[in-house]
């Protein structure tokens, strides 16, 4: 697009010398997103080249915002780059954006970098257009600075003839602290509204399915949160994997796959239970105990005790840490699990009494799935080999071990047993 092209009105109030001359102009811009932003802008321009030197750019309205403009004209006169630094109320930059064009003054590029308060680097979008100016591709990366970098989320959207139409897709990369992959996904969308799950692309890997809490509708329960489950569907499901020949990997194994030691059986799937719930105990355990289904349940140890332990001893399910005493939103305004605050050596302590309870640490799950370098950290210093999250999508190979993603089960993403086929099935 032709910087001209921009200009709305045009109002020359002054001469300020011989060489320079001022003016005022009321332009509507496009964002990155094609969302019109109206500005105030006072140019000093040169009278000789007719060119700007210098833009001071003002939002209109109430706002208490401003921004630095820079436009570089192209030797044939169109502009071929611009530059805009908004500034907040204390005068720092959150937000630069380049705008770059071809030689015939058509848009090739837009780049948009949100800044910390610190002034980091929050996150980078680039958006490149095709011969059109038509946007093609936007591809933007997320930092976390909870706890220096806590992990990168890069999302990747690809346009049909500019917009969400059928056939354009958005693939989510999320890497940990340490460059690892924690969790991908594609989704296609089937129109500017709308977006699935790519399923053939989803398919690829390991499912860990992570449910909560049950209830036995037929007993007259009801669902509580979207975290209670129909038990009758939970055994549908079972009986599903069961008749279907799907194995069930031990811990070992999973570390064993995702360091590409071992394949596994296409058929695999890891069944999870977190919290605990007395619920669990009461109606999913003997279903799981029926079929000879391998499980982990996830306990919060401070609410159990020995005596429970052994009551509910068995050959199929695996007890392994939820933490001690660390399931509570105690972190950044009550929002966040403690695991992500709390001081080294009570986090360690907590870790270690849930250790010694169950006796393993062979995986844990992090409270509510919320962890930071903090939390990673402790529960590496604490020996654990394995962690989950709350992340979607499936293990694959090279994956941090101490990051994996699991799918959840809960009310609200169950449909049918056909869903629940669909989420298990393996890549073709």
């Amino acid at each position: 697009m032709d910087y001209k092209d921009l200009i709305r009105k045009v109002e020359l109030f002054g001469l300020s010398s011989a060489l320079l001359f001022t003016t005022t102009k009321a332009i509507d811009i496009l964002d990155v997103d094609g969302n019109y932003q109206e500005f105030a802008i006072t140019q000093t321009i040169e009278a000789k080249t007719k060119k700007p030197k210098t833009v001071q750019t003002y939002y209109k309205g109430t706002k208490i915002v401003k921004s630095k403009s820079t436009t570089t004209y192209q030797s044939n006169g169109k502009t071929g780059k611009v530059v805009v630094v908004y500034y907040n109320r204390s005068k720092k930059a959150y937000q630069k954006v380049t705008s770059e064009y071809n030689k015939s003054g058509i848009i090739t590029k837009t780049t948009t970098i949100d800044y910390t308060t610190k002034n980091k680097v929050e996150a980078k979008s680039v958006t490149t257009y095709n011969s059109a100016g038509i946007k093609d591709k936007t591809t933007k990366v997320k930092y976390n600075y909870n706890d220096n970098y806590k992990y990168s989320t890069t999302t990747t959207i690809t346009y049909i003839n500019g917009k969400l139409n059928r056939g354009a897709t958005e693939k989510i990369v999320v890497l940990n602290k340490n460059g690892n992959l924690s969790s991908t996904i594609t989704y296609n969308y089937t129109s500017s509204s709308n977006k699935v799950i790519d399923m053939q692309e989803y398919k690829k890997g390991l499912p860990i399915l992570m449910y909560h809490r049950f209830y036995d509708k037929e007993l007259g329960e009801q669902m509580i949160d979207k975290y209670y489950f129909d038990i009758q569907s939970f055994e549908e499901e079972m009986i599903y994997l069961k008749e279907n020949d799907y194995y069930f990997p031990t811990w070992q194994e999973v570390q064993s796959y995702i360091q590409g030691k071992i394949q596994l059986p296409k058929k695999s799937v890891v069944i999870t239970i977190d919290d605990g719930d007395e619920s669990f105990f009461r109606l999913a355990k003997p279903i799981l105990e029926k079929y000879d289904i391998r499980a982990t349940a996830f306990l919060i140890t401070s609410l159990v005790d020995d005596q429970i332990l052994i009551e509910h001893e068995s050959d199929v399910i695996q007890y392994e840490s939820h933490t001690n005493d660390m399931h509570k939103k105690t972190c950044n305004n009550n929002l966040r699990g403690a695991i992500n605050c709390v001081t080294e050596s009570n986090g360690l302590k907590d870790l270690h009494t849930s250790i010694d309870l169950l006796g393993s640490n062979e995986v844990i799950a992090y409270p509510f799935g919320h962890f930071n370098n903090a939390a990673y950290n402790l529960v590496k210093k604490a020996g654990f080999k394995l962690g989950v999250t709350v992340y979607g999508g499936r293990v694959k190979v090279g994956m941090d071990p101490l990051t994996l993603p699991r799918t959840s089960m809960n009310a609200y993403h169950y449909r049918s047993l056909k869903n629940f086929i669909e989420l298990v099935s393996p890549y073709n």
